[in-house]
């Protein structure tokens, strides 16, 4: 078993297990600058999603 199976199988959340498939793969096919792509990206899609959750709490208030 590699390293990208064993931490896949210790981890429970099946959001989890996506999100580590996708770093794993990201850094097979562009190492540590793969990495930071993929880590950039979803800190985009979470600042995205909390500006949306955010003005639809002050719109709410």
């Amino acid at each position: 078993m590699n390293y990208k199976d064993a931490v896949k199988e210790k981890i429970k959340d099946e959001t989890t297990k996506n999100l580590w498939e996708e770093i794993a793969k990201s850094y097979e096919q562009g190492g540590k600058e793969g990495i930071k792509t993929v880590l950039s990206k979803k800190a985009d899609e979470i600042v995205t999603e909390f500006k949306k959750l955010l003005e639809s709490l002050e719109q709410k208030l």
